[in-house]
């Protein structure tokens, strides 16, 4: 094969593409969708800090995803760099060994990775129920993202015989099986991360919010999509008598799918929406003219984090409220009285009257 070397002026490529080595295109996917996950996080960090003031246990676990998420495309470069996307006709059997070691590494990390994710957006999820039942539901689907995090885990990293289980060429178990299993579990894990928040929102009397906190949801139904070719190629791969160059494929599909999985994880909280629907965020607003007609009504949006968790789930606070004006009744305060009437009667948009008021929650005494 001839090579044309570089011009006078002109720098030779980052990564060379050649007839049998294709490496380069791994690294090209593996740097690109780092550099925009990265970004997407630190702004989604960022956006939760400047809007709230404190990162919860969902920001953690997300930016875990995403430091372990580096360090698995460390490895990857290194699997590239000992053979990763080469023809195994030009890879010593010393590079192949370091070769399977990385590639070892790296499986187990997008494990990790994947489970960090799925645990963050449960967690944001959950942060969104205030129901008994929802509540139920939405502990039951962490415990499962767990369960399935750490048995897929595990499962990668002893699916081979110890003392070197990064060795599939020695005594394993049927991975292709073993990864079936695995990935059938993180499409309805993914799946049920999609579902349970449409239907949490699908009764929100806001057609507009509605729509904007299912579209944010069903960002993920790409990771499901991915999910599912990733399989095959990884089938491909492991069934392939020259491993390093068909692992391109399935190793490119695997940063698609860990990084949409962070991508999908920080895209619902990266505005002010999912935060303002939390029921445990406090902060109130009133209609624009309020209280100037007996149809006009107040409209609280009630988002508290005065008040604690336990408080709200018992009390069934909802994420909204709304107070409907009405005509004078007898037993009216004098203040509010004079408030609407005298608005009424002078047609301006201007409070008249107003008290001050504290109210205070006490616990029931025990006897």
């Amino acid at each position: 094969m001839k090579v044309i070397a570089p011009g006078a002026g002109e720098l030779p490529p980052l990564f060379a593409i050649t007839e049998n080595d294709h490496g380069g295109y791994v690294c090209v996917v593996v740097y690109t969708l780092l550099i925009l996950m990265i970004l997407l996080v630190a702004t989604r960090v960022f956006t939760r800090w400047y809007v709230v003031k404190f990162i919860r246990a969902d920001d953690v676990f997300l930016m875990a995803a995403a430091c372990l998420a580096f360090v698995q495309s460390v490895f990857v470069q290194l699997a590239v760099n000992n053979g990763l996307g080469k023809k195994r006709s030009i890879v010593s059997d010393s590079d192949f060994d370091v070769f399977q070691k990385y590639q070892y590494a790296a499986q187990v990390l997008l494990m990790a990775t994947m489970t960090s994710a799925k645990i963050s957006l449960s967690l944001l999820i959950q942060s969104l129920l205030s129901e008994g039942r929802s509540v139920l539901v939405g502990t039951g689907l962490l415990v499962i993202i767990i369960c399935w995090g750490i048995a897929s885990t595990f499962a990668v990293a002893f699916g081979c015989a110890l003392p070197e289980p990064w060795d599939t060429t020695g005594r394993c178990v049927n991975l292709p099986v073993l990864r079936d299993a695995i990935a059938a579990f993180n499409i309805i894990t993914d799946a049920a991360l999609i579902v349970l928040p449409c239907i949490l929102f699908w009764n929100v009397h806001d057609r507009m919010r509605r729509s904007r906190v299912v579209a944010l949801f069903s960002s993920r139904i790409i990771v499901c999509i991915v999910t599912g070719l990733q399989l095959r190629y990884f089938t491909r791969y492991m069934r392939s008598p020259d491993p390093t160059w068909t692992s391109m494929d399935s190793s490119i599909l695997d940063q698609f799918m860990m990084n949409l999985s962070i991508i999908c994880t920080a895209i619902p909280s990266l505005g002010r929406l999912i935060v303002e629907l939390q029921p445990e965020v406090n902060a109130f607003a009133i209609t624009e003219r309020h209280g100037l007609r007996s149809s006009d009504k107040y409209a609280v949006s009630s988002f508290g984090h005065r008040f604690p968790a336990e408080y709200i789930r018992g009390n069934r606070l909802g994420v909204r409220t709304s107070i409907h004006g009405r005509t004078r009744y007898p037993s009216d305060a004098e203040s509010t009285i004079g408030l609407r009437e005298d608005g009424l009667k002078q047609n301006a948009n201007t409070i008249k009257q107003t008290v001050g008021y504290e109210v205070r929650y006490l616990a029931a005494a025990t006897t």
